[in-house]
């Protein structure tokens, strides 16, 4: 018989044996007969089994950056809690389930948008691309002057370069991805 994921033992013990209860239950925490039916313990059971549902439809996702994944984690947080305020608008009452699995992705969401401002990535980002841009600068100056073009600030040249390499900056990531393939 195939078992379920989340099937987990009962956390209770026999107040006669001492000896943990052997039932199991999806999605864990306490069996029926040892306060499994409270609506506390079945919205938190609920919450679990929705959250574990929602990730095996996802596609396996690559390593990646950190400033990457973590970016994601936040954008991921911020759907979910989107898709939870929809279902909550079309159902209009609130299931102890969805009540609960909103706190959650809400602290979720909130502490990983934190830890996104924390971390100043899109500082990080930008120092990484202005050092990237100089790189080029560089690179594109000493290939005008191997040619034979004079590269030095103000000639024609460089005015040139420097025209494309804003241009560069305005086109959306996309067309950069494009023109690389």
């Amino acid at each position: 018989m195939l078992r379920h994921p989340l099937s987990e033992q009962c956390t209770a013990t026999s107040k006669r044996t001492g000896l943990r209860c052997q039932l199991t239950v999806i999605g864990g925490g306490p069996c029926f007969m040892h306060g499994g039916k409270a609506p506390q313990v079945v919205a938190k059971r609920e919450a679990r089994i929705a959250v574990w549902e929602a990730q095996q439809r996802q596609a396996p996702i690559e390593v990646r950056d950190p400033a990457d994944a973590l970016l994601a984690a936040a954008e991921t947080a911020d759907e979910l809690m989107q898709r939870l305020r929809r279902e909550l608008a079309e159902h209009g009452t609130l299931s102890p389930a969805l009540l609960t699995a909103v706190g959650e992705w809400l602290d979720r969401s909130s502490r990983l948008n934190k830890t996104v401002l924390d971390a100043r990535i899109d500082e990080r980002r930008t120092r990484i691309n202005e050092a990237q841009g100089v790189q080029i600068a560089t690179v594109l100056r000493d290939v005008l002057q191997e040619l034979g073009h004079d590269a030095s600030p103000g000639s024609e040249a460089a005015q040139v370069v420097g025209k494309h390499l804003r241009l560069m900056t305005q086109r959306p990531a996309l067309v950069l991805t494009e023109a690389a393939s």
